[in-house]
This record gives structure tokens, C-alpha cells and sequence, in this order.
């Protein structure tokens, strides 16, 4: 493999995980979206949500972790200057229903 193509690999690769690091925020807000939903005074609904809401947080820690280990193997950035997950989960927490 050329020194090019091994570069363009890896850039393309540190890309692509740099995007799904922001899917993981998104997918944060919309756990906390999920948290505060109203929901009709029967138990099992905020049950449901609390769940929901639980796995949403675990998947997104699970794909924080692998774009984490992808952008360390491509060797083109450091991954220090990426939010922690739970500073992600900060940002989240504080994001307003209207921000993007």
C-alpha cells in the first residue's frame, strides 16, 4: 500500500468516527429528550422511558468507545482533544430542544 492510500485510509477513517462521535451526542440529547417526555399517568410508561433511556445512554458509550479505539489506530489526530464521554453527556444534558 502507497504512502498516499495509507493516509487517505486513514484520514477517511478518522472522519467517519469523528461523525459518529457527534451521532453519540445526538443520540445523548435525544436519551435526555426521552427522560423528560411527558408521559399519561400510568406507571409503566415512565417505567419505559427510564429504560429506554437507560439503553439509549449505554449504546451511545458503547459507539463512543469503539470511534474512540478507530480514531487511535489511524494515528492522524489525538483523541485528547475529543470531549470524554462523560463530558459529552454534560453538553447533552445542558443542549436546549431548539439547538441543532
Amino acid at each position: 500500500m502507497s504512502k498516499y492510500s495509507e493516509y487517505h485510509h486513514a484520514f477517511t477513517s478518522t472522519v467517519t468516527h469523528l461523525r459518529e462521535i457527534n451521532q453519540v451526542l445526538i443520540l445523548l440529547k435525544n436519551a435526555k429528550r426521552k427522560r423528560e417526555e411527558l408521559v399519561p399517568g400510568y406507571v409503566g410508561n415512565k417505567k419505559s422511558n427510564i429504560n429506554l433511556t437507560n439503553s439509549m445512554i449505554e449504546l451511545a458509550k458503547q459507539r463512543y468507545e469503539v470511534a474512540i479505539q478507530y480514531i487511535n489506530a489511524s494515528g492522524i489526530m489525538p483523541t485528547d482533544w475529543i470531549p470524554s464521554f462523560e463530558e459529552l453527556k454534560n453538553i447533552a444534558e445542558t443542549a436546549e430542544d431548539r439547538d441543532t
